[in-house]
């Protein structure tokens, strides 16, 4: 939700700024960047569902599928909310970042 609401608040930065006839080139790719990897955001959460998904009661099977598919899947997501966090506002990011984490305000 964060980042849907960061990408919305780019659109009408975006639309302001054609609406008032000043170039908006470089919002306009900023916004075109920000919305694929929100895509790819998304589409790396649906891979790690669809991962958790597998069971097998065979428990060495099921460990290495954890392993192989699970773990890549969690690293494919980590990075990409990684890239998001360092985009979003800070006003509408939920948990702690980083920088919080490490250098309390």
């Amino acid at each position: 939700p964060a980042a849907l609401q960061h990408q919305t608040r780019m659109a009408q930065a975006v639309a302001s700024a054609e609406a008032a006839g000043v170039d908006a080139d470089k919002q306009r790719n900023a916004l075109e960047s920000f919305v694929a990897q929100v895509t790819l955001t998304t589409n790396a959460i649906s891979a790690l569902a669809e991962a958790l998904d597998h069971h097998d009661s065979d428990y060495y099977k099921h460990a290495r599928q954890v392993r192989t598919d699970v773990r890549g899947a969690m690293a494919a997501l980590r990075a990409a909310v990684d890239a998001l966090e360092l985009t979003v506002s800070d006003d509408l990011w939920p948990v702690p970042t980083y920088g919080d984490l490490l250098f309390i305000k």
